[in-house]
């Protein structure tokens, strides 16, 4: 997949579990990111992502993409912040992912299949 911000490309990749299928199945998107607490950016998903057959929680860590199902979010992390029940990873980042840190306010995010 892709992750474009700003007009820069950043690549990453889906994990193969139920939460990232329901992720790719709603791509193309643009989401609307906003910083929270320091450690993510976090944006509403048009619609919920499965949490069906997916583990109780998960440990984040840094470049992990997402969802955190009691507040409905996608995530991009950049930091590692321990397990959450509820959290289910999605996928990967795999380039440099500095451009999505250090927000003061919300900004676009289109996540693609990548070409």
């Amino acid at each position: 997949m892709s992750i474009v911000v700003d007009g820069q490309r950043i690549e990453a990749t889906f994990g193969d579990n139920p939460a990232a299928q329901s992720l790719v199945d709603q791509l193309p998107v643009t989401l609307e990111f906003s910083p929270y607490g320091g450690q993510e950016v976090t944006a509403t998903p048009p619609q919920p992502i499965t949490m069906e057959g997916m583990p109780e929680g998960d440990a984040p860590v840094a470049g992990d993409i997402g969802y955190y199902a009691p507040d409905g979010v996608v995530t991009f992390h950049f930091t590692d912040i321990g397990y959450w029940t509820g959290s289910a990873r999605l996928g990967q980042i795999h380039g440099d992912f500095s451009i999505l840190q250090n927000r003061s306010g919300p900004f676009s995010v289109t996540i693609e299949l990548a070409d």
